[in-house]
């Protein structure tokens, strides 16, 4: 997991009652004061309920190059127990939409964890409510981690004589142009599989995540063409689901090609 920054000047501690009514706004202008107004405006768009308290407004910008996380906290935060008492704003690099997904669910499962949130609600300053939240997820970083471990890569001496294409694309358009040229160029045997992509399946299962729909532009139905070719015409498939992501207009899509140990196919395929 990439680090996070957490500024320390823009955590607070205040009342409930001194809590800016646009805090998303306020925490994202005094994060970075040349961000443009829309980003600024669309911080407070996307403000998102975690749970136990915990409020979070998120999105992407290239003012940024990493996790960069600001916070409000209230001063009084036991004396109502349902009541809100953390807010957080994160401003995420403005990259793939994966990278940025990934940082909400690690944030996410950081601010649910009851030792966490004990810890978060006992930090009394600004400055202890940032080196807490640093020391939570830079914990929760390495225990995702396997640091020292040194994998060694070795070319297998096998000889594959198949490899599997598989393409996940967005859209009807791209996949009928996909078939057409795989009719074209004589594959056969393709298999289409529909799907979601994570965020939607997350946004339309987990309510934590149901306020986060918006933040992925790269979210909702997929279709996943997957067809098994002689491993010489593996880099000519790709190239033809490459001109089907690219030729339909969007440029949503993915491609690759995995080495098959073996393969059957009774009657032919």
């Amino acid at each position: 997991m990439t680090a996070s920054r957490i500024l320390h000047d823009r955590v607070q501690v205040c009342a409930r009652t001194e809590l800016p009514v646009r805090w998303a706004t306020e925490l994202a202008r005094a994060m970075v004061p040349e961000l443009p107004a829309a980003t600024i405006e669309l911080a407070q768009e996307r403000v998102v309920p975690l749970g136990d308290g915990v409020q979070l407004a998120h999105v992407r910008t290239p003012a940024v190059e990493q996790c960069t996380i600001a916070a409000f906290k209230a001063s009084d935060v036991d004396s109502e127990p349902e009541a809100d008492w953390l807010w957080l704003v994160v401003l995420m690099p403005d990259g793939e939409v994966a990278r940025h997904l990934g940082w909400l669910a690690h944030l996410a499962a950081v601010l649910r964890d009851d030792d966490n949130i004990r810890r978060l609600k006992m930090a009394t300053s600004g400055g202890k409510v940032a080196e807490t939240l640093e020391a939570v997820l830079a914990v929760d970083s390495r225990r995702n981690s396997r640091s020292g471990t040194q994998v060694v890569v070795r070319k297998s001496t096998t000889t594959v004589a198949n490899r599997m294409v598989v393409a996940v694309l967005k859209g009807d358009e791209a996949v009928d142009q996909l078939l057409t040229l795989f009719v074209e160029h004589d594959v056969h045997g393709a298999t289409i599989i529909d799907g979601i992509g994570m965020g939607e399946h997350l946004a339309a299962h987990l309510s934590l995540f149901a306020g986060f729909r918006m933040a992925f532009k790269s979210v909702g139905k997929s279709h996943v063409v997957m067809a098994v070719v002689p491993a010489e015409r593996s880099d000519e498939v790709l190239e033809l689901a490459r001109i089907a992501i690219t030729g339909t207009g969007g440029g949503t899509g993915v491609a690759w090609a995995i080495d098959l140990a073996g393969f059957i196919a009774p009657g032919g395929g």
